[in-house]
């Protein structure tokens, strides 16, 4: 029995390869653009994920400057102080500037 040897035809398989290449660059240059856009859209999401989070902490934070300001009146009285400089009457406010050489 005789086996039989196949050759291989060079301009066939030149062929299949530039059918692969040629495949492989239309599905590149569809979904490559999309699949960057799509990364921009998750970058994008996770900073305004972040933005999101330090806003909610800031509502907590103030929230909770609220509840103290409601309820401590040394809290309430230190907070008008430092932030609407109010005095107690009778109070003398001296300002001293900072001059530095």
């Amino acid at each position: 029995m005789r086996l039989k040897v196949s050759k291989i035809d060079p301009l066939k398989t030149a062929g299949i390869v530039f059918l692969g290449l040629v495949i492989f660059l239309i599905i590149g240059f569809t979904f490559l653009p999309k699949y960057t856009k799509i990364k921009e859209f998750v970058a994008e999401s996770k900073a305004l994920s972040q933005n999101i989070n330090k806003t909610q902490e800031e509502i907590n934070q103030l929230r909770q400057d609220l509840s103290d300001l409601e309820k401590d009146p040394f809290y309430f009285e230190k907070f008008a102080r430092k932030e609407l400089g109010a005095v107690k009457e009778g109070e003398v406010v001296i300002h001293i500037e900072n001059q530095t050489e």
